[in-house]
């Protein structure tokens, strides 16, 4: 018989081998013809903003509000276009007007959040708009931080309750399109506090300038194809020329240079700019619906056939465009939105100048087709269920009383062996646990359901678990330890498959209640089996490697994050499911039962006398009740268990939504700190990088005593990069370390082979003219306070290096120029420009005014950190009017 299962055993493997070889399953997406009501307006209108927004009592409405048409005649007939203000909601089959935006607009940018729908940007009649509104839904508006500038037309997606608007129009009579990306943290969105949601400026798409674009958010990326870059026409009005290629935004990217991915998705398979926005998302693809292809632009507007109604599918895992039939109507520039398992596009352009009232709407969902794996996955459970009945029929179900004991008394190897294979076993119970929770998003996004209803699944599997446990127990007592620890692998192995397949929220609850019914039996037998091998001095040590596979199986499920990443969260059960049935079959051949005796055996693990008669249930639960400790450890675990599932639950959502981790990364989260190792590391990194030089500063806690100490601390983070200059940072106004730097200068180099020099930020003219007769032509002092950089060239320096340059950088150019020239007079007058403009941001706070003002001129760097703070929007409008007032528009950098 155990030659036979290992053939079986390898049969399988080799089985497997030749399956996983084939592709995996790639989610299929079902399509159906729906209907909902039309929009109140009769003549339609395009660019409208609309989205979905969950009601009180559970229910999902849409929420619409703006656009344009010709209500009068067509364009080309002379018919004027109406900008529109008027708010609809859509609940319960009918849509109704709730209220009035404060002036009309079309074609901004727009997303939902648990407030309302934020709208950003957009036209009206005469002008782009930087506005940003919040609409709630019963017809309310809240005025929110703006833009940095108009935008119109722009590609726009949330990921992670963040808004990103990519590209657009800046004005009607710009001839090139905006390159830059904005984003908004949705959940600072307060319309109490309107300054609490600022605008982040981001870089721009490696493509450059585009207005239409199509944008879509999946899986942490944000995917944008398309659209229309602009240039100056014949008759210098802005010209559209399509484009089919795209760019990929990592929405988790900590870093600016890191947005945007170095590789490009495919392109479009033709011209196309301005379908339905944003890309709808569902089961791993995103759904281009519509859109205008360019192929008649500039000509006569009446000839035009229509838009097109091609559904387009991408699916970003295989780089690759599918088309997907036809969408109801020919649409264009039109919200496209997923309401529950509907998908819609709300009114938008059939034709230039031609808007359609209709609601055009098509039933969605998964669709189960079976690859090979699945097929796989059927075989094995076969065989191991075909094996587990013969045995049960052969050996029958009770309990085994083989005596596997060694000689000497002691747990034989058969007994070790039994708690590595269960640790396994303990492991794939608890990763299934926490992986439903680090794969949260995607998981929602294909069976929509609020977060109440998510919390639901964790607690439907919690309730059931709990309630069936001493029943689980009762059939560990009863029948073989073994066979109910290996029917409860292979019912979870099936569940695990099933709820890789589910198709609703219903479905889903009851995969996870099925989950409850196999967790509840292996527990109980895995822990008694244990004790049955492990009757004396070793029981501890075996039951505690045993439940730190539950702990390593938590652990490794944040790991499922980068699974569902790369493969999709359908895949990743799919493949658990796959992990445990086979491994199933590794328990049939490697598992024993266990030797002679009960659990409660004598401790020397010799045999035990005859058994005592075995006492009822209600004899048991008096005793235990009746035992004070027994409530203790209840109350205990009660507790903690309740804290740690909320940890395990919530935690990788906080990590997503308030860190913007990506899926996988919120099941791993590292943090470091500020020290010359840290130091060290940015070095070494700065130079992979190539950068043209590093500069450190003086530890400023624990701070060096004299110039031997403060070398050292140099030459060790200098050491780390050794091909890179390196550049003393001395600014003891702020790391309270003020050292002759002449003295520094004279000693460093001997001990610092790459020392290129000294940033001097100490306004100490004496020192700093000494500090430049020892570095001679060898090594360079550039003056760092910007507001005596007049002084500084008095006394020597050929340059300098501060913050202000940054902005301001011709009022400093043309100081030097104004020194050189002889010319003092105006020297003078541009330093004091620039005192002037140095205490206007020190006004309200230097830093963090100075990055907001960066983030303005179109150079995202963040605002200020902690303890610094950052000003306020009327703080920031009235900066920039002093600004304005000497004359930055003349001096100051423009905005990129």
């Amino acid at each position: 018989m155990l030659t036979m299962l290992r053939q079986l055993f390898f049969a399988a493997c080799l089985l497997a081998s030749v399956t996983l070889a084939a592709p995996l399953r790639a989610a299929e997406l079902r399509m159906s013809p729906a209907s909902e009501p039309a929009i109140p307006e009769p003549h339609g209108l395009a660019g409208m903003a609309a989205v979905v927004l969950p009601a009180k009592e559970g229910r999902a409405v849409v929420l619409a509000a703006g656009g344009a048409n010709f209500p009068e005649k067509a364009p080309w007939k002379g018919g004027a276009k109406a900008f529109h203000t008027a708010i609809y909601r859509l609940d319960g089959g009918a849509w109704t007007k709730v209220g009035d935006l404060p002036s009309p607009r079309a074609y901004a940018a727009y997303a939902a959040m648990a407030k309302g729908m934020v709208v950003a940007g957009g036209v009206d009649s005469e002008k782009h708009l930087a506005e940003t509104l919040l609409v709630t839904a019963d017809g309310k508006t809240f005025a929110l931080a703006p833009l940095p500038r108009p935008v119109a037309y722009a590609a726009f997606a949330v990921d992670n309750n963040r808004l990103y608007v990519i590209g657009g129009q800046e004005s009607p009579t710009a001839t090139a399109a905006l390159a830059a990306t904005y984003r908004l943290d949705l959940t600072k969105v307060d319309p109490a506090k309107p300054e609490a949601a600022q605008w982040e400026t981001l870089p721009g798409a490696p493509f450059g300038g585009r207005i239409l674009s199509i944008a879509g958010a999946l899986d942490g990326k944000i995917q944008v194809f398309g659209g229309c870059s602009l240039a100056a026409g014949p008759d210098g009005k802005p010209a559209r020329i399509y484009h089919t290629d795209g760019a990929t935004l990592i929405a988790s990217a900590s870093e600016p240079a890191q947005l945007w991915a170095s590789e490009k998705p495919a392109p479009l398979p033709g011209n196309l700019a301005a379908a339905a926005m944003p890309a709808p998302a569902r089961e791993g693809i995103l759904l281009v619906i519509g859109g205008d292809d360019g192929s008649r632009y500039g000509q006569p507007p009446q000839e035009h056939p229509g838009q097109s109604n091609k559904i387009l599918a991408y699916d970003p895992r295989a780089n690759a465009w599918t088309p997907r039939g036809d969408w109801p109507e020919k649409i264009a520039t039109a919200p496209a939105l997923i309401a529950g398992d509907t998908l819609m596009t709300v009114s938008g352009e059939t034709r230039p100048g031609i808007r359609t009232p209709a609601v055009a709407a098509m039933e969605i969902g998964y669709v189960l087709r079976l690859v090979p794996m699945d097929w796989l996955i059927f075989v094995l459970c076969a065989i191991a269920v075909g094996v587990i009945v013969w045995q049960a029929r052969t050996k029958g179900v009770s309990r085994v009383m083989a005596d596997l004991a060694s000689a000497s008394g002691k747990p034989s190897r058969a007994a070790w062996i039994a708690v590595g294979l269960l640790f396994a076993v303990a492991m794939l119970n608890y990763l299934d646990r926490q992986l439903l929770a680090t794969m949260r998003p995607p998981i929602v996004r294909d069976i929509p359901q609020t977060d109440a209803q998510f919390g639901l699944l964790t607690a439907i599997f919690l309730f059931i678990y709990s309630a069936l446990s001493p029943v689980g127990g009762i059939f560990a007592d009863r029948f073989s330890r073994r066979l109910v620890i290996l029917v409860s692998l292979v019912v979870w192995s099936v569940v695990t498959w099933i709820t890789g397949h589910v198709r609703s929220y219903e479905e889903l609850v009851a995969a996870r209640a099925l989950m409850g019914v196999s967790e509840a039996c292996y527990i109980p037998a895995a822990l008694a089996l244990i004790t049955d091998f492990h009757r004396g001095p070793t029981r501890s040590l075996a039951t505690g490697i045993h439940m730190s596979g539950i702990y390593l199986g938590q652990a490794l499920a944040g790991l499922g994050g980068f699974v569902a990443e790369a493969a999709g969260w359908r895949l990743t059960f799919g493949v658990f499911g796959l992990v445990g049935v086979a491994y199933a079959l590794v328990l049939i051949l490697f598992l024993k039962e266990p030797g002679g005796g009960h659990a409660d055996t004598a401790e020397s693990g010799a045999q035990a006398s005859a058994p005592a008669e075995r006492p009822g249930l209600g004899e048991i639960l008096s005793g235990v009740l009746h035992v004070p400790a027994f409530w203790l450890l209840m109350a205990i675990m009660a507790c903690a268990s309740t804290a740690n599932w909320f940890v395990l639950s919530w935690l990788p959502l906080l990590l997503q939504e308030k860190f913007n981790l990506s899926l996988g990364v919120a099941g791993i989260a590292h943090v470091g700190g500020n020290c010359v190792e840290d130091a060290k590391a940015l070095a070494l990194k700065a130079e992979e990088l190539g950068l043209d030089g590093i500069s450190a500063l003086a530890p400023s806690y624990y701070k060096p005593g004299d110039l031997g100490a403060l070398i050292d601390c140099c030459a060790a983070i200098a050491a780390a990069a050794p091909k890179t200059p390196f550049y003393y940072y001395d600014i003891p106004v702020l790391t309270g370390v003020n050292l002759p730097m002449h003295q520094f200068l004279a000693e460093a180099p001997a001990r610092i082979p790459t020392f290129a020099g000294i940033k001097f930020t100490n306004p100490d003219l004496v020192s700093y003219r000494r500090t430049l007769d020892v570095a001679g032509d060898g090594f360079d002092v550039p003056w760092g306070v910007d507001e005596t950089i007049l002084a500084a060239l008095a006394t020597g320096a050929k340059g300098g290096v501060g913050s202000t340059y940054n902005w301001a950088p011709k009022l400093y150019t043309d100081l030097i120029a104004a020194f050189e020239r002889g010319d003092l007079a105006e020297a003078r007058r541009l330093q004091s420009l620039s005192i002037a403009m140095i205490d206007a941001i020190a006004s309200i706070g230097f830093l963090g005014a100075a990055k907001k003002l960066m983030t303005h001129l179109g150079v995202p760097v963040g605002p200020a950190r902690l303890p610094l703070g950052n000003p306020t929007q009327e703080q920031f409008d009235a900066l920039l009017a002093k600004l304005n007032a000497l004359g930055f528009q003349d001096w100051g950098a423009k905005a990129v």
